[in-house]
């Protein structure tokens, strides 16, 4: 689980398209060319590192399934929307413009988060 966060976290760094004459777009510089706000690639990145952090520095079996699956199935959602608009507008640039490897990290990562989540076994506290 904690590696499905890390690729996650690095995932917006990560060329997301590549564009004829321009040369390759991360996340960021891609959110910042259309307009709109960087908060959801920070917010990847957040997310990613805090379930990779929890995943590898918690004692409670119960933390990382609950971050695992809540992160994973959140950002997992936002990481196919953003695949399948980045896909739609691609389509209209006529063959000028790709999708690279980002997004494709991005929801592996996900469903690694996922998949750690589901794995996690959940342990009883002892009865004091």
């Amino acid at each position: 689980m904690g590696i499905g966060g890390v690729a996650l976290a690095i995932s917006p760094f990560l060329t997301w398209l590549k564009v004829f004459l321009l040369g390759n777009l991360d996340l960021f510089q891609l959110l910042q060319a259309t307009g709109k706000p960087q908060f959801l690639a920070w917010g990847a990145v957040a997310a990613g590192g805090a379930a990779a952090w929890i995943a590898w520095d918690t004692r409670d079996p119960a933390n990382p399934r609950d971050v695992g699956l809540g992160v994973g199935l959140g950002a997992g959602a936002l990481a196919l929307w953003a695949l399948l608009s980045l896909a739609h507008d691609i389509r209209e640039a006529q063959g000028l413009a790709e999708i690279s490897y980002g997004p494709w990290v991005a929801l592996l990562g996900c469903a690694a988060l996922i998949v750690g989540g589901l794995m996690e076994s959940r342990t009883k506290q002892p009865s004091a």
